[in-house]
């Protein structure tokens, strides 16, 4: 609700058209009840009526910049006359949506005005998000792989094993004198763990397995070693997926390499046991 000072400020610019259709409404609607108002709203219509005479008198619409002369003037005599009025009232319209656009005029010169500051306080902002959305997936994908090749070596009790390091399992090759056996692998293989609880396990699997120096690469992660990995299990070997084991020589050379799941541990056995005897020709 209006307070009443501020229906007289309405009818010095209701006689000069500088009201919306809501605010000439509401004041309309005081005007029939307010008599202090009907006075003050004749007084402001016969002093205007004094200064838009003279603007009319021309061809034509009148201009922004005669319109304009036309308001000041009227509310100098409305202040000379010691009626009150307002500052806000003095400085233009008081329609809510004129003084919207006037608000959003002033926010987009100082927009323009600071734009180039605004432009690089957006891109490091932007940035910033991405390097800890980068650095907390990172940290996140690592804390998983640990927890996972824990799981891993808890479960198996294979302490024998090399992890994620086919460099060093060579090396070590070369230093014992032993081929090696690569399980390439998955941490969310299930087909794999089944494989390493039920298959390795068994003694005459294990006696086979002493021969050669073991190391599982995990293929089914993002980032190094993984990557370097999945192109070796690819370009090496001719496949994307895992399980597959495989006997190379210390040189890197392949001896045999057995894709898939398989649940017959004879089969598997036979398979370590002809990559020896094919090792075994090879030496003679």
């Amino acid at each position: 609700m209006r307070k009443h000072k501020q229906f007289e400020e309405l009818c010095s610019l209701a006689v000069i058209g500088e009201l919306s259709p809501g605010e000439s409404s509401e004041l309309m609607a005081h005007l029939r009840t307010c008599e202090g108002c009907q006075s003050s709203f004749l007084e402001f219509s016969e002093i205007a009526s004094e200064r838009l005479s003279l603007a009319v008198r021309h061809r034509g619409d009148i201009s922004n910049a005669s319109l304009k002369n036309v308001r000041d003037g009227v509310l100098e005599r409305v202040a000379a006359e010691g009626l009150r009025i307002t500052p806000d009232a003095l400085s233009g319209p008081v329609s809510l949506r004129r003084r919207l656009m006037k608000n959003f005029e002033d926010l987009r010169w100082v927009f323009v005005a600071r734009k180039a500051q605004v432009a690089v306080s957006f891109v490091t902002a932007v940035l910033i998000v991405f390097f800890i959305v980068v650095l907390r997936h990172d940290r996140t994908n690592e804390r998983q792989i640990k927890s996972l090749q824990a799981e891993v070596t808890r479960n198996n009790g294979d302490t024998d094993w090399i992890l994620n390091d086919y460099e060093g399992a060579l090396t070590k090759a070369k230093q014992e004198n032993k081929p090696i056996f690569i399980e390439f692998t998955g941490y969310s293989c299930p087909i794999c763990r089944w494989m390493e609880a039920n298959i390795f396990p068994r003694p005459e699997v294990e006696k086979a397995m002493d021969k050669f120096v073991r190391v599982r690469l995990y293929t089914d992660r993002e980032g190094e070693p993984f990557e370097r990995q999945q192109k070796m299990l690819h370009d090496k070997f001719g496949v994307v997926t895992f399980p597959l084991y495989a006997v190379v020589r210390t040189n890197g050379s392949t001896v045999a390499s057995l894709p898939g799941h398989n649940p017959d541990a004879n089969q598997f056995l036979a398979f370590l046991r002809k990559a020896s005897e094919s090792l075994a020709d090879s030496s003679t």
